[in-house]
């Protein structure tokens, strides 16, 4: 009965952490970010000229969104992605975590 009883209990007690852990705010300091393009982009913030990151295609890449996590208004809270033939297109404003941003043309986000 007592070994039943401890099955019971790891049970349940496994299946509230994975609960409590699903609803942590991790994912929320992060800017999910989707290349659907056929060729790889380089994103980068658009202040920023020489910090990028490079997603290949079909890949993604969680981008962490420092504090406040969303600059609402602010001209440089933009992310520009660039493809190796040259081809741009932009995030935001604002580019805030939490958020998904999918690259493919024509240009899309939610």
């Amino acid at each position: 009965m007592s070994t039943w009883r401890t099955a019971v209990a790891l049970s349940l007690a496994s299946i509230v952490l994975a609960a409590t852990a699903a609803c942590q705010p991790r994912e929320a300091r992060y800017l999910h970010i989707e290349n659907r393009l056929p060729e790889p982009v380089s994103v980068r913030w658009i202040h920023e000229k020489d910090l990028t990151t490079d997603i290949g295609p079909g890949e993604e890449f969680d981008l962490k969104v420092g504090d406040p996590g969303c600059f609402v208004g602010v001209h440089d809270d933009v992310l520009v992605a660039t493809t190796r033939s040259g081809r741009t297109v932009t995030f935001g404003p604002s580019a805030c975590m939490g958020r998904t941003w999918t690259i493919r043309w024509p240009a899309s986000i939610r």
